[in-house]
């Protein structure tokens, strides 16, 4: 919006965030020397809309689904409520240490969000620390096995995603290794049919062991790497590499034009090679937070 002249002698630009928490206010000051018009330099004005942090804190509660991005302005407003010093609303930590088995995909991403945003307070106090890092650790395999559960399964009955499996090899490893995943996190369950569907529908037996099972060989030295984590693999040398938050396959660090990243939370995906279609199996967003999956970053 430019309502400059020479009687106003600025040019404003006003922009509300999608939730009306915070408001971005710009301006070009200028003033007239002798018959010329002199500007400044761009000034950014951002602001608060809402009249406090529990204003903010009803924005996140009140939606019980759809994309955690929906609320990324609420989101920043408590980030840098909490960096300043402040402690997060009561409601939001109560929210943090309540059981979520039940919790919706919102819920749980919302609460990964908070932790994380306490962790770097937290680092270098093992009081601390490590129980923030399992509660997120927890989260990563409750987001995964639902991801696998509600987006994975539905879609392997579609004649599409039956006919991409014959032509992409990769897909194979990741449903293997998504079922894998799946077993590790539910070894008490009694019914393992979730399970072992994928590992029929790739002719390949269901392990005894899934923390013993290998799909994958390392990245750099090809040796085999067990599933330990949804979110890295490390093989018996040590090698480290970062998994997919879709997929769960490797990344190749050597290679950045073969990644994405999460820009909201850094969770790195795998770009699809020349010529591999995984139709529905990949979107645009993070598994773990909602975060679009950016080239280049």
């Amino acid at each position: 919006m430019d309502v400059g002249s020479r009687s106003h002698m600025q040019c404003h630009g006003l922009a509300i965030s999608p939730n009306g928490v915070l408001m971005a206010f710009a301006e070009t000051p200028a003033g007239p020397f002798d018959h010329l018009l002199l500007k400044e330099a761009l000034k950014v004005h951002v602001g608060a809309l809402v009249s406090g942090v529990d204003e903010v804190c009803g924005v996140v509660l009140n939606k019980a689904e759809g994309l955690l991005t929906h609320n990324l302005d609420a989101l920043e407003y408590l980030r840098l409520y909490f960096i300043s010093g402040e402690q997060l609303p009561s409601p939001l930590q109560q929210l943090c240490t309540a059981d979520l088995s039940e919790a919706s995909q919102y819920t749980l991403k919302l609460v990964r969000y908070l932790l994380y945003l306490q962790l770097p307070m937290a680092v270098g106090n093992a009081q601390t620390e490590a129980p923030l890092r399992e509660q997120i650790s927890l989260l990563n395999n409750m987001l995964m096995c639902r991801r696998y559960e509600q987006t994975v399964l539905p879609s392997l009955a579609t004649p599409e995603v039956q006919q991409l499996m014959q032509t992409n090899p990769d897909m194979h490893t990741s449903l293997l290794l998504l079922a894998t995943w799946w077993l590790q996190c539910h070894r008490e369950a009694e019914d393992k049919s979730i399970a072992q569907c994928s590992f029929e529908m790739c002719n390949a037996p269901m392990p005894s062991d899934p923390r013993l099972a290998s799909w994958d060989t390392c990245a750099v030295c090809r040796e085999s790497v067990p599933m330990q984590s949804p979110t890295e693999s490390v093989c018996s040398k040590g090698h480290k590499t970062a998994r997919c938050c879709q997929t769960l396959l490797q990344t190749r660090k050597m290679d950045a034009a073969a990644q994405k990243k999460c820009a909201l939370c850094g969770a790195v995906a795998v770009e699809p090679g020349a010529g591999m279609e995984w139709g529905p199996l990949l979107d645009a967003h993070c598994t773990f937070c909602d975060g679009y999956l950016v080239t280049g970053l």
